[in-house]
């Protein structure tokens, strides 16, 4: 999409107005809830999930576990908005801009931009943070890297997912879901406990100089206040974003790159996580299809490279 589209959007939207509220199974809460309001549904019975959703809801663990709590056998979209699992994790989202036509580097289906939905650690994980690794620069931190579409103006970002949107054909391509700030952590600490084997008195500083903490309270906040976000960054991610392009976007089309086709297509030169284009997808009830996003043959670079590719698959999630 062009940059002047991905501004506008920004405009309108705003870029720090939204929460985010996050537990395992969110996303199909919110598929209920989608498709309630979509008919115009108060209620719905436990008979009928699986009708309205096109897609077996119903033996979801989250959406079982609010069942024993009504024993008319119905769900209201009150009930569901109630839901409060214990793993409920709150995120602030905001907005920005990437790309600049750089196919290498802005990592794009066509040689234009995205929208990327930055999702950001709540305030009370970042003061956490500050006072564990003792980061010798607050505004640019040891797990950050400003050359990704991360957040640079007070917020951390956890994770983003980039969007190329088309309104004309009601669809969006999330580009890519990734993270920068729990795989640096990781292989900070990996490092750290490596070296300690041979020198138990090693400080963390040693391994990146921008960490002050001590070897304890970097153990702290790696194993214990990083570690409830590592299990569920990715699923995070992407619920945000299907929320966001539904009830924001109001757009229904949803697209996902398979691992092969995205290599190829953005020219990726390293290899992503194959659990992000495999695993993660599948769970959210993508399915993969050959029928490739038709805005995406309108564009004269994409055909190009989707010629050359062959037999391009995709990951598509409908209404």
């Amino acid at each position: 999409m062009k940059l002047e589209l991905v501004n506008e959007i920004i405009e309108c939207l705003g870029g720090e107005r939204r929460l985010f509220c996050f537990y395992p199974g969110c996303h199909w809460v919110n598929t209920l809830v989608n498709a309630m309001q979509q008919r115009g549904l108060s209620t719905v019975k436990y008979g009928e999930l699986n009708t309205l959703c096109d897609t077996n809801v119903r033996d979801k663990p989250v959406i079982k576990n609010a069942l024993k709590y009504f024993a008319d056998g119905k769900l209201s979209i009150t009930d569901l908005a109630c839901l409060t699992p214990a793993e409920t994790q709150m995120f602030n989202l905001s907005l920005a801009a990437w790309g600049d036509g750089s196919r290498g580097w802005d990592q794009t289906s066509r040689n234009q931009s995205n929208l990327v939905l930055q999702v950001n650690f709540p305030t009370l994980h970042v003061k956490k943070y500050e006072a564990l690794v003792k980061p010798d620069d607050l505004e640019h931190g040891p797990f950050e890297s400003w050359c990704h579409p991360v957040h640079q103006e007070g917020r951390k970002t956890m994770a983003w997912a980039r969007m190329d949107i088309d309104f004309a054909t009601n669809t969006v391509l999330i580009e890519e879901i990734q993270n920068d700030w729990l795989r640096k952590a990781q292989q900070a600490w990996r490092k750290i406990e490596k070296r300690r084997q041979k020198n138990p008195t090693l400080k963390p500083a040693t391994i990146n100089s921008e960490i002050g903490a001590s070897y304890e309270a970097f153990s702290k906040y790696i194993n214990q206040e990083l570690a409830v976000y590592e299990k569920h960054w990715a699923e995070a991610t992407m619920a945000a974003a299907i929320h966001f392009i539904r009830s924001e976007l109001g757009i229904s089309n949803i697209y996902y790159h398979t691992f092969e086709t995205g290599i190829k297509l953005k020219q990726v030169s390293g290899k992503p996580p194959l659990s992000l284009y495999t695993k993660l997808p599948k769970s959210f009830g993508f399915k993969v299809t050959q029928a490739t996003p038709e805005f995406l043959l309108r564009d004269k670079n994409s055909r190009r490279y989707l010629k050359a590719i062959g037999r391009a698959e995709w990951f598509y999630l409908g209404e």
